[in-house]
């Protein structure tokens, strides 16, 4: 049987979810410092990494929770920060230019999707596992 629109239907109601799960999610970054809440974006993006390599869609519906959380986590906790740490007084350029930084970076895109196109989409996934890796061991 030919699952394939069940899937796509399944990760664009979870990608959707954000709006379902931000109050409880808020709730508990409330509960967390800043150290733990990136903890944990970075360890949900992890484990949805590491779901990438096996070829199961069923796993792979977790791991897309796992990315959505993750992604909640992370910029809830990005946009909370900024302020936090330079006050609100600076929050606008701040915040202006690590997007500026993070579009740039996001340019990357485009040579990763012809490098998952060209060699597979688990070769891509090895090499920000690595980063993710990294990353953990050397947060600052």
């Amino acid at each position: 049987a030919n699952y394939e629109n069940a899937y796509l239907v399944a990760f664009n109601t979870i990608g959707s979810s954000a709006l379902a799960i931000f109050y409880p999610v808020g709730r508990a970054m409330d509960k967390m410092t800043w150290h733990a809440v990136f903890f944990w974006s970075l360890a949900l993006s992890l484990i949805f990494n590491a779901v990438s390599f096996v070829d199961s869609l069923n796993l792979q519906i977790l791991g897309f929770i796992c990315w959505c959380i993750s992604r909640l986590l992370l910029f809830a906790g990005f946009f909370s920060f900024i302020p936090a740490t330079v006050g609100f007084g600076r929050f606008g350029f701040v915040s202006g230019v690590l997007s500026v930084i993070a579009a740039v970076i996001g340019l990357l895109n485009v040579p990763l999707a012809n490098l998952a196109l060209s060699h597979g989409t688990k070769a891509v996934m090895a090499g920000l596992l690595g980063l993710q890796v990294i990353m953990a061991i050397f947060p600052y």
